[in-house]
């Protein structure tokens, strides 16, 4: 028997069913990432340093995983969308939520890199730095919905108008939200910028195989968020194929560069 697949629903061109199977193998990658780290490295150091960056890469599948949805798939229940649905909000909040919460472990990775000393103080930065950000993250939740909507979503992906008038961002003026903007491109890049510099001045003071591995884990921190950040910015110009493949592209070479670094540290 053939299955009668109905005319309306959405296909994925080409170039979108390329460059979906690339992120596909970036939230694989995440995941083995985060197996390793979590069932290797952490259960038998049971270094906190090592919680952490599980954490991190398990957060970014999930988020990756969300975000895969709401780029590709969303169009199924365009529908219910134009009757209006607030699934695409739904789904972008949580999406960018547990993005920010790989965030929260970036800044859990670097309260154990500066807070070493077994004091009482120092163990209590380790928990709480990362907390703060969880709760600034959740924000994305509960914002209204004018200040996380992503108007060119609504435009190029799905056709539609956006469901509310959105408050302008100081830059990108009608075509960005201003909650978003002062989370992805204010709060965030702080964060992500810290970290490689905090691996790069150990690196700094070290010699050997540390010196190596704190090179190569900065540069695949940078590399990874070169990849994450030029993907919202490519919306607003540059070809089809550009689009498609360059962010995954990234992503994938700065994990590969991460997961190098600590291959050599084991070693």
């Amino acid at each position: 028997m053939i299955l009668q697949i109905p005319l309306d629903v959405p296909f994925l061109s080409v170039v979108d069913s390329l460059s979906l199977a690339l992120f596909f193998v970036i939230i694989g990658y995440l995941f083995l990432m985060f197996c390793y780290f979590m069932f290797i490295r952490f259960r038998k150091t049971k270094k906190l340093y090592w919680f952490y960056f599980s954490l991190f890469f398990l957060f970014l599948s999930i988020s990756r995983g969300l975000f895969i949805i709401y780029d590709f798939y969303m169009g199924i229940w365009l529908t219910q969308i134009e009757a209006g649905s607030n699934l695409p909000i739904v789904i972008y909040r949580f999406a960018s939520f547990t993005g920010w919460l790989a965030a929260s472990m970036v800044v859990g990775i670097l309260a154990t890199l500066l807070f070493t000393k077994e004091t009482t103080l120092h163990k209590l930065m380790a928990y709480v730095l990362p907390t703060i950000v969880i709760l600034i993250a959740s924000s994305v939740l509960w914002l209204p919905p004018e200040y996380v909507v992503d108007p060119k979503y609504y435009q190029d992906v799905l056709g539609i108008s956006p469901p509310v008038t959105i408050k302008p961002a100081p830059i990108f003026g009608d075509s960005y939200p201003v909650g978003l903007f002062y989370l992805n491109y204010v709060l965030l890049p702080i964060l992500n910028f810290a970290l490689p510099c905090i691996f790069f001045y150990l690196a700094a003071k070290s010699v050997g195989i540390i010196r190596k591995s704190s090179v190569l884990n900065g540069l695949g921190i940078i590399i990874y968020y070169v990849g994450r950040s030029v993907q919202p910015l490519l919306k607003f110009g540059g070809s089809a194929l550009i689009q498609a493949f360059l962010p995954p592209l990234i992503i994938l070479l700065g994990l590969l560069l991460i997961a190098l670094a600590n291959f050599i540290l084991q070693s």
